[in-house]
Formats: C-alpha cells, sequence, structure tokens
C-alpha cells in the first residue's frame, strides 16, 4: 500500500479533538553537562546511544566513537580512528548497540563498522549491498539478532531492507510516500529513522512527514500514526511549512525529526520548528506512548530554549542530548520518572 501526499496535506484542515496546548510544555532541568572528553573538542555529534553503564557519542569529524562511564562522566574508551583500513573510519555516523556490540555506520565507506565493546576489538567490516547505496547515513539504523535493518528506497515498493553480516538482503518491506509522481521527492524524501521497541517491534519515524509506522521483525506493518493534529505546535508548524513548500526547491525538503529515542513504551522525536517568530529551532521532545500496537501522544518536552540539538538518546533516569549550538553533551532529568 502506497501513502499519497494528499491525504496528508488534507489532514492539516482539521483540528483533532485531541489537540493541545502549546502551553502544556514541560521544561527539562539541566543536570550535567560535557564540553571536553580528555581534551578533545566534540563538535559534529551523528548518533548518540547508551546501555546499561555508559554512554557512546559518535563525533564525525573525529572519526571516533567515545564510550563515556554513566557514574563518573569519565571517557573509558574510544572506537575507531581516521583512515579507510579495517576498523577504521571516514565518517563516523549513526550507532547502535546490541549484545555487547557496537555498530557504526562508516559514510564514505559505505558500511557498518562492528566492534567489541568489551575488548576495544574491530570485529568486521559488514558492506552494504549494492542495491541498498542509497541509505541515508543521517537516519537511525538498527540491529536485531544480527541483522541490519536500514531506511533506503531502493524500489518503488519499499522503505526498509535487512541485510545480514555478509552483505546480503534478507528482507525487503516498508510503506512508501508518493509525492503526485515527483521522482524527485520520492527518492529524497522516503527516509526513516528506525528503532526497535521491546524485543518484536520496530518504530519508523518519517524525518520530514508527520507519520509514525509501527512494524513486525518481519517488516509487516501494525498501524500508521499521523500526529499532526497531536499538539497545537506541531500542527502549526507543520502548516507553516505546508505553506513554504510551494516556493522549495523539489531536490529540497525541511526536516520534521532530527532524531529518535526509543525507551521501554516511549517514544521520543528531537523535532525541528520552524516559523513561529523565533526562528529555526532544535530543541523541543515529542512524546509518544505505544502500547501493544496504539500509539498516543503523551507531552512535549522542552530543552534549552536557546540552542539548538543534533542528536539524543534516553534511559531510565535522563535524556542525553548534544546541544550543537554549544558543541557539549547535555544530561537532563527526565521530567517523568515512571518506570
Amino acid at each position: 500500500m502506497k501513502y499519497f501526499l494528499v491525504l496528508i496535506i488534507n489532514s492539516l484542515l482539521f483540528f483533532s479533538c485531541q489537540n493541545h496546548s502549546t502551553n502544556n510544555i514541560k521544561t527539562l532541568n539541566l543536570i550535567k553537562e560535557i564540553e571536553q572528553l580528555d581534551g578533545r573538542y566534540i563538535s559534529d555529534v551523528r548518533g548518540l546511544t547508551n546501555d546499561e553503564n555508559y554512554i557512546y557519542i559518535s563525533e564525525y569529524n573525529l572519526n571516533q566513537i567515545f564510550k563515556i562511564s554513566k557514574n563518573s562522566l569519565k571517557l573509558e574508551s574510544v572506537y575507531g580512528r581516521y583512515g579507510e583500513g579495517p576498523g577504521e573510519l571516514t565518517g563516523a555516523s549513526e550507532i547502535y548497540i546490541e549484545n555487547g556490540m557496537l555498530y557504526v555506520e562508516n559514510d564514505f565507506k559505505r558500511a557498518i563498522e562492528k566492534y567489541n565493546t568489551s575488548n576495544k576489538s574491530h570485529v568486521k567490516t559488514i558492506k552494504l549491498p549494492n542495491s541498498l547505496n542509497d541509505a541515508d547515513f543521517m537516519l537511525n539504523f538498527l540491529v536485531k539478532e544480527g541483522s541490519c535493518y536500514i531506511s533506503t528506497v531502493s524500489s518503488k515498493s519499499t522503505s526498509i531492507n535487512t541485510f545480514d553480516e555478509n552483505g546480503q538482503i534478507t528482507q525487503k518491506g516498508g510503506e512508501v510516500f508518493t509525492f503526485d509522481d515527483n521522482m524527485s521527492q520520492f527518492l529524497i524524501r522516503n527516509g526513516r529513522h528506525l528503532s526497535m521497541l521491546g524485543s518484536d517491534k520496530i518504530i519508523a519515524v518519517s524525518n520530514n512527514l508527520p507519520i509514525i509506522e509501527l512494524y513486525d521483525l518481519s517488516l509487516n506493518i501494525k498501524n500508521v500514526y499521523d500526529y499532526t493534529n497531536a499538539s497545537e505546535l506541531i500542527q502549526k508548524n507543520i502548516e507553516h511549512i505546508n505553506l513554504k513548500s510551494n516556493t522549495d526547491d523539489e531536490n529540497s525538503y525541511r526536516i520534521l525529526a532530527k532524531d529518535i529515542s526509543t525507551y521501554k513504551n516511549k517514544l521520543y522525536i528531537l523535532f525541528s520548528i520552524y516559523g513561529d517568530g523565533f526562528g529555526f529551532r532544535q530543541n523541543k521532545l515529542i512524546v509518544f506512548n505505544i502500547k501493544e500496537n496504539n500509539i498516543v501522544f503523551d507531552n512535549i518536552l522542552a530543552l534549552d530554549e536557546n540552542s539548538i540539538y543534533s542528536a539524543i538518546t534516553v534511559d531510565k533516569n535522563s535524556i542525553i542530548a548534544f546541544n550543537y549550538t554549544t558543541s557539549s553533551i547535555q544530561i537532563f532529568s527526565k521530567y517523568d520518572h515512571s518506570p
């Protein structure tokens, strides 16, 4: 099944009875900040993730991944370095942790590097299948039991593909958006951020449309949710983008979801805001509850009002974000401490 953009545009004409006021925004408390890592300045963090004890930071310019203790905030390990050899990086992008293994999108090499987090060794370079070279390494990917799930448009009928550690495609799936048969828009606007939800569901969030999709591990779709009317802030922002889209170049688009993170049954979207009188900002988190196959708007969380953020990760007690304005990792206390 294909989604038609006209349906999304039409949805902007109506206010949902569930619409929430822009006043219902909860401000997070900044509790810790990291400006340097053993004397290294960080300026272009493309990926953040965490496990039980550590935070992992992907620095694009330095071509390294930093492992930081959650307790001490001290640097524990460094993975990768600039170069084209085994385990070396030329554009350290998004990252993912599974079963003690660190997976790193290696941008210019068009590969995923696999490292052992315990002994810091490089395990393997996983080459992208040739048909997936259009994969966008600015979007979140995931790994489940050795299978890599990545967002890409390899045909007119799929948007998500999986491949094994030998670079062989194992599944093709995912819905696609169409844009009035505009092939330029089709090829650049079908990207999704991907994340695991629990052990058997995949969240896919469009980076440029207000759409959240829920899949099983076989890429069978379970739900599609248009969050345009979840909040007045979201609706007004999308209305502004829709008005401006008539003058935008057909080879460009405006990002809505810069990054996403999931923790238990909650999805956090780092949301881009345009045209509200304050200029472009990326400092709000849109939060959704997901139970079984239902997606429900929860609330909006505010990071520092004067900053732009580019990456987030969430754990039980905190929200960790890269502040692009100050070039620092900031740790905020979660407003909701429920388990």
